[in-house]
């Protein structure tokens, strides 16, 4: 479930930055492919309670399929576990957190790094998504979303060589995140 969520969220993501008006030189998106097949990122947020964060705002796995509700899940997911602190990502609580779940010294070095690239540019973007189709009848703040998916494509397109898959998909993917999602 979590490796669906995270799949999805990618795919949101890039086409997020379509809708919120960022610049996207990149014509051609790359073939649907898995990251996860590419490069196994670690994952930052159990089964258990991005299942609880789901029931809690009505949706099931195969129900949301919109950025809406992959932003209240991931707000739900920051506030359960205390990276969001009065409406803020507290920066110390992600990168302990984060730390946690990441065993690769490469990314263990610059997790830092990519906090505070992710953070600073999260705040820069706009901070409602449409809520045309949305299965949610509430409003998320994007933060959350952003700062996480932002993080996936830093250390995806960061992949150490030795976990890395190097196949043309994968690496038309790792093209596709580092030139056409602002990650390099």
């Amino acid at each position: 479930m979590v490796e669906k969520w995270l799949h999805k969220c990618l795919i949101l993501f890039i086409f997020a930055r379509v809708i919120l008006g960022m610049d996207i030189d990149c014509s051609k998106q790359p073939d649907n492919i898995n990251p996860d097949f590419c490069c196994g990122t670690p994952i930052f947020f159990d089964d258990d309670l991005v299942f609880q964060c789901e029931n809690s705002l009505g949706l099931n796995d195969t129900m949301y399929i919109d950025l809406a509700g992959d932003a209240c899940v991931s707000e739900c997911l920051f506030n359960k576990t205390s990276i969001n602190a009065n409406g803020h990502i507290n920066k110390d609580i992600l990168q302990a957190k984060l730390m946690e779940k990441i065993r690769n010294n490469w990314w263990r070095d610059m997790l830092p790094e990519f906090i505070d690239y992710c953070i600073d540019s999260s705040e820069h973007q706009k901070q409602e998504l449409p809520r045309e189709n949305s299965t949610l009848k509430r409003q998320c703040r994007p933060n959350s979303l952003l700062v996480i998916d932002c993080i996936y494509l830093k250390l995806f397109g960061n992949c150490p060589e030795e976990i890395w898959r190097d196949t043309k998909r994968c690496q038309n993917l790792r093209n596709y995140v580092i030139h056409c999602t602002n990650q390099n």
